[in-house]
């Protein structure tokens, strides 16, 4: 569905798996990557755990992976290196992070960082992952 979103091609790549679910032994979780002819900014990825449940036991890799995975996919083409900070204050902190909480599900363009029409998950993870001084 995301890939449709971003007009990317259906030509899907697996790429290696990871391990992130602490209660299955390896690495459990298929990667399936959609980023050929998307628009700028534009990508899907499909993480699938095998063999877990819907409520899975992450271990310390998951928030490795997931902010490395978030930064190397911007998805803002905001010129500002700290598009998070949405109060101007030159830090990512509470402030920014109770005025994006305060705004949730609504249109606000001043807290949706990652510039998709509504206040949600997607700002929330980069607040998360920029958070401190600004550059």
């Amino acid at each position: 569905k995301w890939a449709g979103y971003n007009n990317c091609s259906n030509v899907a790549i697996e790429e290696s798996p990871l391990d992130l679910d602490g209660s299955i032994p390896g690495a459990e979780t298929a990667r399936v990557v959609l980023d050929d002819g998307c628009d700028e900014y534009g990508s899907a990825e499909l993480w699938r755990i095998q063999g877990g449940s819907h409520g899975p036991a992450f271990n310390s890799n998951f928030p490795r992976e997931l902010v490395s995975w978030l930064l190397e996919h911007d998805r803002s083409p905001d010129e500002s290196p700290c598009s998070a900070d949405v109060n101007a204050d030159g830090i990512v902190n509470g402030g920014d992070l109770s005025l994006m909480l305060a705004t949730w599900g609504t249109a606000s363009e001043a807290c949706d960082v990652d510039q998709d029409g509504i206040v949600g998950g997607g700002d929330l993870s980069l607040v998360l992952a920029t958070w401190g001084v600004c550059p």
